[in-house]
């Protein structure tokens, strides 16, 4: 995954956790002040929930989120030598102006 797809990612997980917690408070008030064991409140508790749950799950894709982020770092900090190596050897010679006579 490219830095800014998972940027966007997180963004988009950010709000979803964001928008999860306010549902959850907005539904418990609601529960709270409608007549108990009614249907509303029964929905409303429900809500709260789902909400509780989404929660859950977006801080759960957050951690995954670091995970990739970590690993993508450690992966990119191995390969830089290789690649800085293999783009030494094969420079192409100064002196050639079509360079094909590339060094090997």
């Amino acid at each position: 995954m490219s830095g800014e797809t998972l940027n966007n990612v997180e963004t988009a997980v950010e709000v979803v956790e964001h928008v999860a917690e306010v549902t959850e408070k907005l539904a418990a008030n609601a529960a709270n002040s409608l007549p108990e064991n009614g249907s509303l409140q029964k929905v409303a508790v429900e809500i709260e929930y789902i909400a509780e749950v989404v929660d859950k799950d977006a801080h759960k894709v957050e951690a995954v989120i670091q995970k990739i982020e970590d690993m993508s770092e450690k992966i990119d900090a191995a390969m830089e030598p290789i690649i800085e190596a293999i783009e030494k050897d094969f420079k192409p010679n100064p002196t050639s102006s079509t360079g094909l006579d590339a060094k090997k």
